[in-house]
């Protein structure tokens, strides 16, 4: 409730509050959690708002202590409406005596209107007492469209439609509304019926009974939480996954889950709700609560990305994540829930002091665990942010691990604020409602300092050796490597090298300056505390929408860009006419083709394109990309175990590369060649492959780089690829800020919005 009222607050005052006064509002509506922000606002919101003279009030029962303070807090005459979808539509006069404006819902609007109030048997009860609502009228429907078994209960014999709302009558025919008879959630002013979830979670193959039940909500006013029985594991997202392919609107779905064994019962035989209810009250002060994140969206001018790095820097936070996808830039700031995952388990923990106890998932096969594991986050309408290390391949395959990485394969955390960046628009989030307000000042002024940027300086640039380090190691496991392949111990293998770099070396400053002079499919910039990396990636691993589309993007075939125009397409026709490199696209394409298959309706699998050229930086490459639809019982995470790691930078065979690289490389690759990615609550992932970063532990940092060995490679070709890639980064690492780079964007930027407009 506090993060509702900031945010409809700060809406009154930068918003609502001037358009009456600037527009000469006079009449407007709201429901009654509204009125009541409203009225504590005005306590420090001094806008004129005069001209408002009817203020109408509906959606739920307004109960007479607020109902009172609206003419002398707000200086209009209050009108309570109270209706239905149905037809009948009740409301005070304006003329009516104080006492029935404040107390009751109105009359009738149609001298047609016919109302009665009855008991359970259908008789009239006495005046003043309660009863259920009955209408007919003019504007009053006499039958749902195609319903004949529900208008048969929904009406009298005699055309009464049964509202099902619990009502007074008063001597003067206003009615004052007391509740229900009809079980209804009101969740939020939104009305969902209770009946109607039943009967649909009642028709899930796995669940055998169910009852959905209201709970008291401080921000929903009711939440609905789910009971059901099953003999199969059944999660909050099955079910809402569930209720989606059935055209469930969402705000039906249930908030809450619970698995029970069997029904409490009344003494008449029903199930006993207020048993239910009480358990979920018990059960909820054992563990952490459902949070929300409270929003705002507002108006930015500045580069998104110069945006984005100057929100990190402004925060004291050692883990926060810059994700750049399709044109936005996710910024994740401080740990509120994470999961990490080792060989065995994974482990969810709430909060970023560890206040709660770890949740462990163990399952048969890892992606189960991690799988469920997101699936009790304990937030709503969450994103989480993270890296997969190479080695959780070994996992996967069965490849048994020399290298001692075997913790945090996966790591996950999902942030305490967020902020999502686009050419005009920044989304602001936050777990913390009190820091709402603060954070949309700060973005505020970080956006005005973006744009009136003067401060020049000059940056130093860093040298690194990526051609000569370790180059006679490299060309000897090229020649071995090779001779396995022509041996047929596998077909692929990717084999790299690791370069390391001054600890002068900074990383953001490298990461804006790498991001300039390159155009990755993805750019990232993580930090786990003292480990970080940064890079831009030329190509997805996987990616998997909320309805279940999975796509993956095999890169094979590497050719520099060279040093001009006329350059770049001489290399590029070599590319495309070497048969080396084409055998090598061609092996990734049909590999991620079948394992597309292992996840994806076999009919839904295509190759919607074919050895296109992508510009990568300093390099190009062969491009291609593969889709399919996810098979009945499949999610994200079957997709990215069937596709990790990419094929681009592990081998053909995954399983026998895998060794050999295990074999040829004399350390753990860690996140190079793994992936870093985004994840959804709705089930939609996004995870791009790690090449072309830097690499930082404490004080060590590196670059890594590789190229896919086949039967006719060649070590001093090979070779020569690595740098080409390796290039693509450490052409642009450097120490100092480069307030000119700043300056130049920010003024092209503006620019081309000026353009634009």
């Amino acid at each position: 409730m506090v993060a509702q009222s900031l945010w409809l607050e700060r809406q009154v005052m930068t918003k609502l509050s001037p358009l009456i006064e600037r527009e000469k509002v006079t009449i407007t509506s709201l429901v009654p959690p509204l009125v009541q922000l409203w009225l504590s606002a005005r306590s420090w919101e001094k806008t004129d708002l005069s001209s408002l003279k009817v203020l109408q009030v509906g959606g739920s029962r307004f109960e007479s202590e607020l109902a009172k303070q609206v003419t002398p807090v707000l200086g209009c005459q209050l009108q309570q409406v109270f209706g239905m979808a149905e037809g009948l539509l009740c409301y005070t006069r304006l003329d009516d005596a104080q006492e029935v404006i404040i107390n009751t819902q109105g009359r009738p609007l149609s001298s047609g209107d016919e109302i009665r109030v009855v008991n359970i048997d259908g008789e009239l009860v006495k005046p003043g007492e309660v009863g259920e609502l009955q209408t007919r009228g003019p504007y009053t429907i006499r039958a749902y469209y195609r319903a004949t078994q529900h208008n048969a209960t929904a009406f009298s014999d005699d055309g009464f439609y049964k509202s099902g709302d619990l009502v007074r009558q008063t001597a003067s025919g206003n009615i004052i509304v007391e509740g229900r008879i009809k079980e209804q959630i009101n969740r939020a002013g939104e009305k969902i019926s209770v009946a109607e979830i039943e009967q649909l979670l009642n028709e899930h193959p796995d669940i055998s009974s169910s009852v959905l039940v209201a709970v008291p909500d401080e921000r929903l006013g009711e939440r609905s939480c789910a009971f059901i029985i099953t003999p199969n594991p059944l999660s909050l997202s099955d079910i809402r996954q569930y209720l989606n392919a059935k055209g469930l609107s969402r705000y039906k779905w249930p908030d809450q889950l619970e698995i029970v064994t069997s029904w409490p019962l009344t003494a008449v035989g029903k199930v006993d709700k207020k048993h239910l209810l009480a358990n979920i009250s018990k059960s909820a002060k054992q563990t952490p609560s459902t949070r929300q994140y409270v929003e705002y969206r507002l108006p930015i001018c500045s580069n998104p990305m110069e945006l984005a790095l100057k929100i990190i820097q402004s925060q004291d936070e050692q883990v926060y994540a810059i994700y750049e996808k399709n044109g936005e830039w996710s910024v994740g700031l401080g740990r509120y829930a994470s999961i990490c995952a080792d060989a065995h388990q994974a482990e969810i923990r709430i909060d970023a002091d560890n206040k709660h106890q770890p949740e462990i998932f163990k399952r048969d096969r890892l992606c189960e665990a991690i799988n469920e594991a997101t699936k009790s986050i304990p937030i709503t309408n969450w994103r989480a942010y993270g890296t997969a290390k190479f080695e959780l391949s070994h996992v996967f395959l069965g490849v048994e691990s020399e290298h001692e990485v075997t913790k945090n394969l996966l790591e996950l955390f999902i942030p305490r604020i967020e902020v999502r960046l686009t050419q005009e628009q920044a989304l602001i989030r936050t777990i913390d409602a009190e820091q709402l307000v603060p954070l949309i000042k700060l973005v505020e002024r970080l956006d005005h300092e973006c744009l009136s940027q003067d401060q020049e300086s000059l940056s130093s640039k860093v040298h690194a050796d990526i051609r000569e380090h370790r180059q006679d190691e490299y060309k000897s496991n090229v020649k071995n490597a090779v001779a396995e392949i022509q041996s047929g111990q596998y077909q692929k293998v990717i084999l790299s090298r690791r370069i390391p770099l001054p600890a002068s070396v900074d990383l953001i400053e490298s990461y804006r300056n790498g991001r300039l002079n390159n155009t990755p499919t993805r750019s990232f910039l993580m930090s786990y505390g003292h480990e970080k990396l940064a890079g831009f990636s030329p190509e997805t691993v996987v990616e998997v929408s909320a309805e279940g589309l999975v796509s993956t993007q095999p890169l094979a075939g590497t050719r520099s860009l060279g040093s001009s125009p006329k350059e770049e397409q001489e290399l590029r026709e070599e590319l495309l006419a070497d048969s080396k490199e084409i055998a090598e696209h061609a092996m990734s394409v049909k590999l991620a083709q079948e394992e597309l298959a292992k996840i994806c309706k076999k009919e839904s699998i295509s190759i919607c394109e074919f050895m296109a050229i992508r510009r990568r930086g300093s390099v190009q490459h062969l491009a291609s990309r593969l889709t399919g639809q996810l098979a009945q019982g499949k999610n994200a995470w079957d997709a990215f175990e069937s596709l990790f790691p990419a094929v681009t930078a592990s081998g053909i065979p995954k399983k026998e590369s895998i060794d050999a690289i295990k074999r040829f490389e004399s350390e753990a690759r860690e996140w190079y060649s793994g992936c870093v990615m985004i994840l959804d609550s709705n089930g939609s992932m996004d995870a791009a492959l790690v090449l072309r970063s830097i690499y930082q532990r404490g004080e060590p940092l590196w670059l890594q780089a590789g190229a896919g060995i086949i039967a006719q490679s060649k070590p001093e070709r090979e070779l020569e690829e690595t740098i080409e890639k390796l290039s693509c980064i450490s052409q642009h690492l450097f120490t100092k800020k480069m307030m000119v780079c700043l300056k130049r964007w920010s003024a092209i930027y503006v620019g081309r919005r000026a353009n634009s407009n």
